[in-house]
């Protein structure tokens, strides 16, 4: 008796076709099944929450008021796009200039006088995100201290570092 015979059935029971797509069938339910129970790699992958990211911008600003926290911006992540985030906590300020007084020994602070809208601006963006055990994920991307980050809004277009990364302790998905 042949494995397969003139009809296609297997031993003369089954025909392989339609066992074929039985199989597909059954590993198309329990895949769906396994995803929906949180079985999945990327499920056990890390904790999911809210996800803070500190960016310093050095630039040229001449109404710091532009940045407001509860405003969203659009974030680029290493040249790739990745969405509008929440703009949280917003410091911002004039770059200073230690200038020495007559004495020689102390010093008066003072906004530089030859850059006048040289500015600082410190933002907190927050988005949802992963915590994995190589770093914080926004949609694919790890954000880490020193990567480059593009901000867009309405008024500005400006490239920033980013320089802390962290979970909101205590707000999980």
């Amino acid at each position: 008796m042949p494995l397969i015979d003139n009809n296609g059935k297997l031993f003369g029971l089954v025909n392989v076709l339609d066992g074929v797509v039985t199989l597909a069938v059954i590993a198309g339910v329990i895949g769906v099944a396994t995803v929906k129970a949180g079985y999945t790699a990327v499920d056990r992958m890390g904790t999911k929450g809210p996800a803070q990211v500190d960016v310093l911008i050095r630039a040229n600003i001449e109404d710091l008021s532009m940045f407001k926290p509860g405003d969203k911006t659009f974030v680029t992540i290493r040249n790739v796009p990745y969405n509008k985030v929440q703009i949280v906590a917003v410091q911002a300020q004039r770059t200073t200039q230690a200038i020495p007084t007559h004495d020689g020994e102390a010093f008066r602070i003072t906004t530089d006088p030859t850059q006048p809208y040289a500015s600082t601006v410190k933002l907190t963006l927050q988005d949802n995100g992963m915590e994995t055990e190589d770093g914080i994920v926004w949609g694919g991307q790890k954000v880490k201290v020193g990567e480059p980050v593009d901000l867009e809004g309405l008024r500005y277009r400006l490239v920033g570092s980013i320089i802390d990364v962290r979970m909101v302790p205590g707000a999980k998905q």
